[in-house]
């Protein structure tokens, strides 16, 4: 994936603006967990939870950051429709890293949570955020046009995802994470953790690739 698209892209969807928005709420829900102090892995598993419906708001966001006409010249100018989207869902990954970023370093650098900070607990916090980023990126790429294009089939479907992966038992990575890190002291974190980063992984790239393969029938 060429860097000069990556920047590209990225500087059309800053442009755009519509990233403020989930971008607020999230920098706002990081703000909300930290204000009451608790166990730093709690504090990283409601972040990362908020993480995934911002994940899938923002993947629509850059993969409809383009009207379909100027998508279409983009796609013949960097070498097809197929890598224009892969470049505009590594910029939504980007952006969902930044943001899990500022989710792990807040209650470290102010020191909000209870019970002290190791570095696995914040290692343990990085992995998980970026593999719920990854989740609502794939999962994300099934919401944009042109395989959904009204905003409130969108809205309904998103919601059904954040059900899913929050509600069903097991569900990777989300699920998993909020029993796992709400444990009184979990035993094996860097086992589970590696354990669950293996079948999210797995789970987002066969995502991603059906949603690249429907998005071009659909082109």
């Amino acid at each position: 994936m060429s860097s000069a698209l990556v920047r590209y892209l990225s500087s059309d969807v800053a442009r755009s603006q519509r990233w403020i928005a989930p971008a607020v709420l999230f920098v706002a829900a990081v703000a909300i967990f930290n204000a009451d102090p608790g166990p730093l892995l709690t504090t990283y598993a409601d972040t990362a939870t908020c993480l995934l419906p911002v994940a899938i708001w923002l993947t629509v966001v850059v993969l409809n950051s383009e009207d379909p006409t100027q998508a279409a010249i983009t796609s013949v100018t960097v070498g097809g429709a197929t890598r224009l989207r892969v470049g505009k869902l590594v910029v939504a990954f980007l952006a969902c890293a930044v943001l899990a970023l500022v989710a792990v370093l807040v209650p470290v650098a102010l020191q909000t949570s209870s019970g002290g900070t190791s570095m696995g607990d914040v290692v343990a916090g990085v992995v998980a955020h970026l593999l719920v980023a990854a989740t609502g990126v794939a999962a994300g790429a099934y919401l944009a046009r042109p395989l959904v294009g009204r905003a409130g089939w969108v809205f309904v479907l998103g919601v059904l995802v954040v059900l899913a992966q929050t509600v069903v038992p097991h569900a990777p990575p989300t699920r998993q994470i909020l029993v796992l890190f709400n444990e009184n002291r979990p035993a094996h974190l860097a086992a589970s953790t590696a354990l669950v980063s293996i079948e999210t992984i797995a789970l987002a790239l066969v995502l991603a690739t059906g949603a690249l393969a429907l998005a071009r029938v659909r082109s």
